[in-house]
């Protein structure tokens, strides 16, 4: 039994509720839908639009599933096929 202690120890670092590398995708699709649509009339309106859908649906996902289910399942994509691996996703 751990104590509350090392319970909060063992938490990710998070910022705004996700970890950095995941805000860094946010930020990063946000850059470059800006770059992309940049040129249009409400192209900074779709890409803050689309950024801000895209980190809620993170929050969402990460308020789902238990917590490093992504770097599991990355993990587990790579093993090699000698282990005859089965998943939905492929």
């Amino acid at each position: 039994m751990k104590l509350p202690i090392y319970r909060k120890l063992d938490e990710p670092f998070k910022l705004m509720g996700l970890e950095p590398f995941e805000l860094g995708v946010v930020a990063g699709v946000f850059v470059l839908s800006v770059q992309l649509l940049g040129a249009t009339q409400y192209g900074l309106l779709l890409s803050l639009g689309g950024s801000s859908g895209l980190y809620l649906a993170l929050i969402v996902l990460r308020l789902k599933f238990e917590p490093h289910c992504f770097r599991k399942w990355l993990r587990f994509s790579n093993l090699p096929d000698e282990l005859h691996r089965k998943t939905f996703f492929s």
